[in-house]
């Protein structure tokens, strides 16, 4: 409404434009995933075309320099906009975390500044009493990252003339820094003592919390971070091992681990086994266990108490699940907890069941929902209706707009007693039961609509998802090669020729083939190089006139390189079908042409109605 009169062309959102749940579900957000991470230290711009762009700090000394103006702006900023003193701690608080990692993130991509040129910045004084504190610092740690030196000289020098003008410094965090990072604020005590004797200041507890801070983010690696979280997959049968072996060859690791239980072995003895298992690939940080039946989801509890080693049990496991939670625990901060939770959260994974009295009798409903209001879930109620308009003959489309998480319980309390819902359609997943939410995103995009077509049984013609990743421009057949390099060359140089890869891709499959064999049972091979050297996703496919060698003796006539991005489970399972099938590869191999591989994959994995 502010901007109605507004003839500048650009409109500025800010922190007190947003709603109050908004601004109030800060206070909630206490770690954020890598992609929001991106947004929020940027300013984006999005344009009536719908092109966005990010506009990034490019000043890699913003955040030292302007650390304490950015608490006090931020401080005046949230007071202004009606918050409390304590909330306003917490927020600006994890924002200063969140910005130092972000800044060390940063300067780990960039080159150093040598000394010399540090000290043109900052002073030879401020050179010399930081040489000392990081001495302090590795006396206490070993593995100290060396931009540690840069990052604390140029925070230092920026809180060195705040104290020369008589200004104050205050942390926001440094109570949760003495709780929850109490070595690190032992040793920065000792580094501040030193900085304050050379450098005739008096830093006060706020600037040893800073540095504790940067302890924190420059030796995240050391103690109790070491390691990942280790997955293990417990079934009866012969599945297991097949699984972890899938997740850890597309994910070029191996931290999950096959545990198979066979039918008549007693529960005590696979016990026994998984407890061994558990002792072997523990390494530090627990272990996921995923089982197939309820019957094992116990055996967590049992071998924690057991052993002390930390465990999350998940049942229900199938093999995107083992990828997920692959996934996600090679991330070097991951924990079991957020590991465990990530997946429970799916409502695809677990087996949670609320009955509703009688819900196959009562006629069934779609919730359009929004938490904003009832007028977007009117327009999405109206998209659904227009895009499939038989829908109507089959249910009802019920839209809800609500303002609260209490009302939101109450009123879908209300509409299931008169109606089966079927599944819930907007911009909140309210996680209720097994009923399946279908985001506006996937419902504009697509997806979404076919998903809404199969559940009220309307006719949709399905198609592979590996279409979007194979071109017939990248499948290599019956080429004439001697080498393992050979071929990894050329596809590669297809990737890069045709725009889906950078040049740095390369390096990076070879580097993950010499990790270790990225050859398949069936005479496969999956080389793959780094995600984030991928520009847009594809799978190049080469067929050989005549096997090579690939890993010691284990050949290969069959070669599928993958350039997916992080985001890709879909594509894996998929291919996973095609790898796994022993007819498909044996009619891969003996195809005609290009198409005719192209065309036995997609028929396939087109999905199963």
């Amino acid at each position: 409404m502010k901007t109605l009169d507004n003839r500048d062309g650009e409109i500025t959102i800010n922190l007190a434009d947003l709603p109050n749940h908004v601004r109030m579900g800060l206070l909630k957000v206490s770690k954020r995933e890598p992609y929001i991470e991106e947004y929020s230290g940027k300013d984006v711009i999005i344009y009536p075309n719908n092109v966005s762009k990010l506009l990034p700090k490019e000043d890699r000394y913003i955040l030292p320099d302007e650390i304490y103006q950015f608490i006090e702006d931020r401080f005046t900023e949230l007071k202004n906009d009606g918050l409390k003193t304590d909330e306003i701690y917490k927020i600006v608080g994890n924002q200063v975390e969140s910005e130092l990692k972000k800044f060390a993130n940063d300067i780990r991509t960039k080159n150093f500044v040598s000394k010399k040129e540090l000290k043109e910045i900052v002073g030879e004084k401020i050179l010399y009493a930081v040489e000392e504190a990081i001495d302090i610092a590795k006396e206490n740690y070993k593995n100290i990252k060396d931009n540690l030196f840069y990052a604390l000289a140029i925070h230092l020098s920026a809180a060195y003339e705040r104290v020369k003008s008589g200004k104050s410094i205050f942390n926001p965090q440094l109570e949760s820094v003495k709780s929850e990072y109490m070595r690190e604020y032992v040793v920065a005590k000792k580094m501040v003592e030193k900085i304050n004797k050379i450098l005739d200041i008096e830093l006060t507890d706020d600037e040893v919390g800073f540095v504790a801070m940067y302890l924190r983010t420059f030796s995240a690696s050391e103690g109790g971070n070491k390691g990942n979280v280790a997955v293990i997959v417990l079934t009866h049968g012969h599945v297991a091992c097949g699984m972890a072996d899938v997740a850890n060859k597309l994910l070029g690791v191996n931290i999950a681990h096959g545990v198979e239980m066979a039918l008549d072995e007693s529960p005590e003895d696979a016990l026994l086994r998984t407890i061994e298992v558990v002792k072997k690939v523990n390494e530090g940080k627990g272990c996921i266990i995923l089982v197939d039946m309820g019957s094992l989801i116990t055996f967590g509890e049992i071998i924690t108490k057991r052993t002390g080693i930390p465990t999350r049990t998940i049942g229900r496991v199938d093999t995107v699940m083992v990828l997920e939670a692959v996934r996600r625990a090679i991330l070097p901060d991951a924990t079991i907890d957020e590991i465990a939770d990530a997946l429970d959260e799916n409502k695809s994974y677990v087996g949670h069941v609320e009955g509703v009295k009688d819900s196959n009798k009562l006629p069934k409903a779609i919730v359009t929902i929004c938490i904003t209001g009832e007028g977007t879930a009117l327009k999405i109620k109206k998209y659904i209706e227009d895009k499939i308009p038989e829908i109507k003959n089959e249910l009802k489309i019920i839209p809800l707009g609500l303002f609260s998480e209490r009302e939101l319980d109450a009123e879908i309390n209300k509409i299931r007693n008169t109606n089966s819902i079927q599944a819930f359609v907007g911009t909140i997943d309210p996680k209720i039961d097994d009923i399946p939410y279908i985001s506006v995103e996937e419902i504009m995009n697509g997806e979404g609509l076919k998903r809404l077509k199969k559940l009220v049984n309307i006719d949709v013609v399905e198609e592979s998802r590996l279409k979007e990743v194979l071109d017939d421009d990248l499948i290599l057949f019956d080429i004439d090669v001697s080498m393992k390099s050979d071929v990894i060359d050329k596809m590669v140089e297809l990737l890069e020729e045709k725009g889906y890869v950078d040049e740095k891709f390369i390096l990076s499959v070879y580097k993950r083939e010499s990790m270790g064999a990225t050859w398949m049972k069936g005479g496969v091979a999956i080389p793959h190089g780094d995600t984030k050297y991928v520009i847009k996703p594809a799978i190049a496919i080469a067929k050989l006139k005549e096997p090579i060698y690939w890993e010691g003796d284990f050949k290969t006539d069959l070669i599928f390189m993958l350039a997916l991005k992080e985001d890709a489970k879909d594509y894996m399972l998929d291919l996973y079908k095609v790898l796994s099938n022993e007819e498909i590869l044996k009619d891969l191999k003996e195809a005609k042409s290009s198409r005719d591989i192209k065309e036995i994959i997609i028929r396939n994995t087109i999905p199963s109605n």
